[in-house]
């Protein structure tokens, strides 16, 4: 066991030490298609997707309509307004895709059939909406206006959680390398950060940094402390409630789960230590930055995307300082067949195009092991199999793969997940409390780590792209073969 955490530490620790070469991000396709209209509109999508709709897996009649949209329509109304809880009885949400970038003209003529577009995609060529169920249905509807290639159901995400500080080699790079991640800025997209957690709130876990000199304890009466003046959290915006920035100072979490992810990728350790050894749960990038980006869960997905455009949006001045890194362990709630995730879907294409905008982008693979899908194959979540992005497995503190953790292939037969970081266990911030650490387990988990892992690699090497970070993880991970029948884990 040790030799193999040796081995692992030392790969990690590689990985600082490897000469960057330069490379370029694929250039966007010339295409587009005739608006409702008949004007021309240019596609804004890359070539990474191209005439995706001919070919997606969960489209298998060829009719335009989401497969799983379709068996959606079929159900109970009890079960249609749970998932649609957007939308009025009778309506789906969805996404409606074009062949181009949609108009004004396109938005028009989806009114007349009594579509509601609630958001408009800058980097992808869709639209998201609330659509009646004819509309849908019927084949001279929406299906039949100029420039659609699909219609998807846009459905709800969820954490993908299971029910420490990891061994994977970063205390090596700390020490020996005396990298922590500073200057790097990671967002989270996810339910929130609580950002008054004494993990989170400052980069040194001292109250009194602003301040010349510290308060008389014995005073009855001490002037107030001001604001922090080195705060770890930047910036804040809101894609659940308000669709706007806010101050970072006022920071919170819908939930639990951002906040633990936030602890795992850039905690400082401030607050209650390990009651049996005194350390402090440090996260992976402790001098890094963080940009909140609350995105689930009381909405649906197109928060999680609208929140992916804001970060695009403002990749160089999010906080003054850009987004370097977006860590997002979210996935879709299921309905879907695993067999069907080619990383075509929307969401999938919206976190290829973080990547194509230049910000490393790190996506959980799942927790959705089962016997049911070839002995846990092909059980990769949407988005974690998008093509661009690095999608993260979980191990157990054995190094073994997590009995939960979903596998590939995706259906399309691409190898994903991309690596494996440790995510059982983990122990970061909870955001029930202001000063509180909680173990939770999951591929949620392990992502945040590869996100640290990113900050670390960037501070040892400024200028390295998205493909050179997937490329070294890629050759400098250790492949280890993983039993599926007898053995899953």
């Amino acid at each position: 066991m040790a030799g193999r955490r040796g081995a692992l530490a030392s790969a990690i620790v590689l990985l600082f030490l490897i000469p960057i070469a330069s490379s370029t991000i694929m250039a966007h396709q010339e295409a587009g298609g005739f608006d409702a209209e008949g004007n021309w509109s240019a596609s804004v999508e890359s070539d990474v997707h191209p005439n995706w709709w001919l070919y997606w897996s969960r489209d298998k009649d060829a009719n335009k309509l989401d497969d799983r949209l379709e068996w959606l329509l079929e159900q109970p109304a009890d079960v249609q307004q749970d998932w649609w809880r957007r939308a009025p009885a009778g309506s789906a949400r969805v996404f409606v895709d074009y062949d181009h970038h949609p108009t004004d003209a396109d938005v028009s003529a989806l009114g007349e059939l009594g579509v509601v577009v609630t958001f408009s995609f800058a980097y992808l060529d869709t639209v998201s909406a609330t659509a009646p169920f004819e509309a849908l249905l019927d084949p001279e509807g929406v299906r039949a206006l100029p420039g659609v290639v699909m219609v998807e159901d846009l459905g709800l995400a969820e954490p993908n959680m299971h029910e420490a500080v990891p061994t994977m080699g970063v205390d090596q790079v700390w020490t020996d390398l005396g990298l922590d991640g500073t200057g790097s800025v990671i967002a989270v997209l996810d339910t929130g950060i609580r950002g008054d957690h004494e993990g989170l709130n400052d980069m040194d876990d001292d109250p009194f940094t602003c301040l010349d000199d510290p308060p008389d304890p014995l005073d009855p009466n001490p002037d107030p402390i001001p604001a922090d003046c080195d705060p770890k959290i930047i910036a804040f915006f809101d894609a659940v409630f308000t669709d706007e920035e806010h101050d970072p100072a006022e920071s919170y979490d819908s939930g639990t789960h951002g906040t633990h992810v936030a602890g795992i990728v850039a905690g400082t350790g401030g607050g209650q230590t390990d009651p049996s050894t005194g350390l402090r749960y440090i996260g992976a990038a402790p001098g890094a930055y963080l940009v909140n980006i609350l995105s689930c869960c009381d909405g649906d997905i197109e928060d999680i995307m609208q929140g992916a455009q804001w970060a695009i949006d403002n990749k160089d001045s999010a906080g003054g300082h850009g987004i370097d890194i977006l860590t997002s362990s979210l996935g879709e709630q299921q309905f879907e067949t695993h067999v069907d995730n080619d990383g075509n879907s929307a969401w999938s294409r919206q976190m290829d195009m973080v990547v194509e905008a230049g910000i490393i982008t790190t996506l959980s693979a799942g927790n959705e092991f089962g016997g049911a899908t070839l002995a846990g194959c092909n059980t990769i979540d949407s988005p974690g199999d998008a093509r661009l992005p690095v999608t993260v497995a979980a191990l157990d503190k054995d190094l073994g793969l997590a009995i939960y953790s979903s596998r590939g292939y995706t259906s399309d037969l691409r190898v994903k997940p991309d690596v494996a970081t440790i995510g059982s266990n983990i122990m970061a911030p909870d955001a029930a409390t202001k000063d509180g650490y909680t173990s939770k387990s999951g591929t949620s988990m392990a992502t945040p780590l590869m996100a640290g892992i990113a900050a670390l690699m960037i501070q040892a090497n400024p200028d390295m792209t998205t493909t050179e970070f997937k490329d070294i993880i890629g050759a400098h991970s250790i492949e280890r073969e993983i039993a599926l029948l007898d053995d899953p884990g």
